[in-house]
């Protein structure tokens, strides 16, 4: 089973996520599904904000894994300090069985494990990693990646994930898969039949030769990961400009709006500043704000409108060209006021395609 940003997904059922983590009642009714359907095992994203509301309070998780920590959600936790102590509630919880993942180059890794009574196991490109990276290849078509752990003689997985970060990623499910004892040669299995996953660094060809990305960065630190990918493999690929599609949510942490304007103006050629949730504040202002970190003399275009905003950005690109589309990523739909209003950002793109054809 899984409940995650996406979906909550039971065998064959697909369940449209409303939250990350839903609430207490709600979880513990999906995990009662699974039991009922023969399932064995849940992968749940835990976010802060549920474990800030105790919504997780008393769940008995077997195993817990910290990714990485950056700024987001600051409207509500109010400071970082505040942010990393929700994330750290999951691995204090943790029974002395379990285990306690966590990612050793993130720099708040060691922090988030210091008081779990859980066995650690950790996991990175650091040599003092327990799941370590030998070889890596990053192209547009996957991520070729040879991987060490404790006990095991390096073994090669061919992801078809993209990306840097989706190296870490890798290696994390690796040492789940590793924590639970779980065949290297089915870990391995799994994870080179994944495809990659919808809003997150997800392509699409234009049939004029440049490419789309789709991506739910939503953070500096997000945005930044996914321009630096693609600079990475724009550099293996000889590509032509980079064009960078963004906005940023509505009523939510306002300090990341100039650092997010400024991130992309110095690193892509153009940038599209846009909407993206406005909900409760005015997206113009939304706009200023991040206008404020723009880098002086750069190259960027500001379209309220999200649609327009992606069609001018088509517009502009020609072949070799790369196009990221940061932001929203899966989401369907944009908040205005408290109205969901349908809008998929693939769809934008793929109707564009679809016109470009009929000319």
């Amino acid at each position: 089973g899984l409940i995650g940003t996406i979906n909550y997904v039971i065998e064959d059922e697909i369940i449209p996520a409303g939250q990350t983590t839903p609430e207490s009642a709600e979880i513990n009714m999906f995990l009662s599904k699974m039991i009922e359907r023969g399932i064995s095992a849940c992968a749940m994203e835990v976010s802060s904000h549920a474990l800030a509301l105790d919504r997780v309070y008393g769940l008995d998780f077997d195993v817990g894994v910290f990714t990485n920590l950056t700024q987001d959600h600051l409207d509500f936790h109010r400071t970082f300090e505040a942010y990393l102590q929700a994330k750290k509630i999951l691995f204090d919880s943790l029974k002395q069985s379990a285990y306690a993942i966590y990612n050793i180059d993130d720099p708040n890794g060691e922090r988030i494990v210091a008081d779990t009574k859980a066995m650690r196991l950790s996991y990175g490109k650091s040599e003092r990693a327990d799941i370590k990276v030998k070889d890596v290849r990053l192209g547009f078509e996957g991520t070729y990646v040879v991987i060490q752990t404790p006990t095991e003689n390096a073994f090669e997985i061919n992801s078809k994930l993209i990306g840097e970060f989706n190296v870490y990623n890798i290696l994390s499910a690796v040492a789940v898969g590793y924590a639970l004892g779980v065949e290297y040669e089915d870990i391995k299995k799994g994870i080179e039949k994944l495809e990659n996953v919808k809003g997150r660094f997800e392509r699409m060809i234009s049939p004029d030769g440049y490419t789309v990305i789709i991506d739910y960065a939503h953070t500096p630190d997000a945005l930044e990961k996914c321009i630096d990918t693609i600079l990475k493999l724009k550099e293996q690929t000889g590509g032509g400009k980079l064009i960078t599609v963004f906005g940023c949510g509505g009523d939510r942490d306002k300090g990341k709006r100039p650092i997010m304007g400024r991130i992309s103006t110095e690193k892509s050629d153009i940038t599209v500043i846009t909407s993206d949730n406005p909900r409760f504040e005015d997206p113009e202002k939304i706009i200023s704000d991040i206008l404020e970190g723009v880098k002086i003399n750069s190259v960027y275009y500001i379209f309220v409108d999200r649609k327009e905003a992606i069609w001018r950005a088509l517009e502009m690109a020609e072949k070799g060209d790369i196009v990221l589309i940061a932001g929203k990523g899966h989401e369907e739909y944009q908040i205005v006021r408290d109205v969901k209003i349908p809008f998929s950002d693939s769809q934008v793109v793929l109707e564009f395609f679809q016109t470009k054809r009929k000319v």
